[in-house]
């Protein structure tokens, strides 16, 4: 290797002694002046300062030569209905470099209800304060990808494929953990596509907010709010009122439309918490009830009036530390249709899930 410089710079004053690590070897270093320089020697192969992460530092994606990446590859699938038989399936292969708290790339692949399999490529900057050593409060996503649509969903040219991208920003100041109890999420996105070999395209737009209010804390009133626009001839890429994303009280494929509004309002309560009974594979720590209701329209363009709806929700969630390391939550929910607008409709939805609704 050739050689290379550990550089200090930011703050004025006395800094305190880094340790340097160069090629296996350890040493500390004290600047003596905030611009300071250590050269090393021709030959040098592989430098990390501050290997343990003992300093304050704003950004530690620049201590390592050569940099070095962490591969990390994830699955898992939520939000199985019980009585519409769908589900959805994610997996993921993140790319990270090493001490890296800002930047992100995966490979993505999805199954959902209005898509047989979907794949994107995508970039996460993360922006603003520290949330963990791996995330903050601020995100940029890009992706972008194609999907094959599920004719299940809405009729479709065998092999119909889509070709879209987008573009979201999010703030989030919940804590990053399975039981959270205060904060909120704020979200807006845009995204569009085509399908190739025909006239078809769609473009849309979002906003999301979410607001967790404790009123004590086993006790924590949840609300998302959220307003929708879309357009274009693709119907899976319209706006559904019903699913395990919109309203958990109507089924998904029943009515989608160009414009929606949604509210829903859940209390969550912790019956048991920061407990330890052992339940086969793991130990159970909390139980939390949660009940909700929720309201929503969505209008079609041309249609001349608005499909309205509004229901109750019910679940039960249990947060259990699987083979005694890793927390889980898992759930079980159900949503019952109270008042619906242009379709008679009284059957329960049910869902299996790892995660609350929002």
């Amino acid at each position: 290797g050739t050689g290379a410089t550990v550089r200090r710079s930011g703050a004025e004053g006395v800094a305190a002694p880094v340790v340097v690590e160069v090629d296996g070897t350890r040493a500390p270093w004290v600047p003596q002046e905030p611009n300071a320089e250590l050269t090393l020697p021709e030959g040098t192969k592989q430098v990390v300062v501050d290997p343990d992460a003992h300093l304050n530092d704003a950004g530690r994606s620049n201590n390592r030569l050569p940099a070095k990446w962490n591969v990390i590859a994830t699955g898992w699938f939520d939000d199985l209905s019980a009585t519409a038989g769908t589900f959805s399936l994610s997996a993921d292969l993140v790319f990270r470099p090493a001490d890296d708290n800002r930047n992100l790339y995966l490979i993505g692949l999805e199954h959902g209800a209005q898509d047989i399999v979907s794949t994107y490529l995508g970039y996460v900057r993360y922006l603003g304060n520290p949330v963990t050593r791996s995330t903050r409060e601020h995100r940029l996503l890009f992706t972008a990808g194609p999907a094959l649509l599920d004719p299940a969903f809405r009729p479709t040219d065998d092999g119909a494929v889509a070709l879209g991208g987008n573009i979201g920003y999010t703030w989030d100041t919940r804590p990053f953990a399975k039981v959270q109890i205060h904060g909120h999420r704020v979200s807006v996105a845009t995204g569009g596509g085509v399908v190739p070999g025909s006239d078809e395209r769609w473009a849309s737009a979002g906003a999301t907010y979410v607001q967790l209010l404790p009123a004590h804390p086993r006790h924590v009133f949840a609300t998302r709010l959220r307003a929708a626009w879309a357009s274009g001839d693709v119907e899976h890429r319209l706006l559904t009122l019903g699913g395990s994303d919109s309203l958990r009280s109507i089924p998904s494929p029943v009515w989608v439309g160009n414009q929606r509004l949604t509210g829903q309002l859940e209390y969550r309560a912790a019956v048991l918490r920061d407990v330890s009974l052992p339940i086969g594979f793991g130990w159970l720590s909390e139980v939390v009830v949660v009940p909700g209701v929720e309201a929503g329209v969505v209008w079609r363009d041309g249609e001349p009036r608005p499909a309205a709806a509004t229901g109750v929700t019910a679940g039960v969630y249990l947060l259990f530390d699987a083979l005694g390391a890793r927390p889980t939550l898992f759930g079980v929910s159900a949503g019952m249709p109270l008042a619906v607008t242009t379709i008679p409709m009284n059957e329960a939805q049910v869902y299996v899930s790892f995660d609350y609704a929002f």
